[in-house]
């Protein structure tokens, strides 16, 4: 059997944060990615996909309640989403320790595998990263140096970099 990939995600921030300002934008898209799994919203918005009726029972046989779908059964996977070392001064990155069981709940729901060794298009949960939009939001709170053409720098580097994968 295949190791579980690690599940994590680079965000380009671009230059001039401090090492202060950048784990509390750390912070602070983990917060986002959090709210957002818990209102059972994706990473582009939209509902999560529902459970299957089997699961449903499981949870509402554990929690009482299987709605919203929003990946909190015992609320570990979410809990465990933290900063991970950067791969470059310019970018953050966000994901779980590889091997744990969080990371393989979460690879599960980004690939809609679940414990099946393939993934499943129409299963995925989509929650690890943050939108465009979600970005502009947290790093409009700090305020490095030519924030605009920062900004800009750190959108054409994202844009290239998910061009490449």
């Amino acid at each position: 059997m295949m190791a579980t990939p690690q599940q994590k995600f680079r965000l380009i921030i671009g230059k001039g944060y401090t090492a202060e300002q950048k784990q509390k934008i750390t912070k602070a898209v983990i917060k986002t990615i959090e709210s957002r799994t818990k209102k059972g919203n994706d990473l582009r918005g939209g509902k999560f996909v529902k459970y299957t009726k089997e699961y449903k029972t499981f949870k509402t046989k554990h929690l009482g309640s299987a709605s919203p779908v929003n990946l909190r059964l015992s609320t570990q996977m979410l809990s465990d989403l933290k900063g991970l070392p950067p791969s470059s001064s310019t970018s953050i990155t966000v994901g779980y320790d590889k091997g744990t069981e969080s990371n393989d709940k979460a690879h599960g729901n980004q690939s809609g595998s679940y414990g099946k060794p393939y993934p499943r298009a129409n299963k995925k949960r989509k929650f690890l990263g943050i939108t465009p939009a979600e970005k502009k939001i947290i790093l409009g709170k700090f305020k490095p140096a030519n924030l605009k053409e920062r900004l800009k720098e750190a959108d054409k580097i994202q844009s290239e970099l998910e061009a490449s994968l």
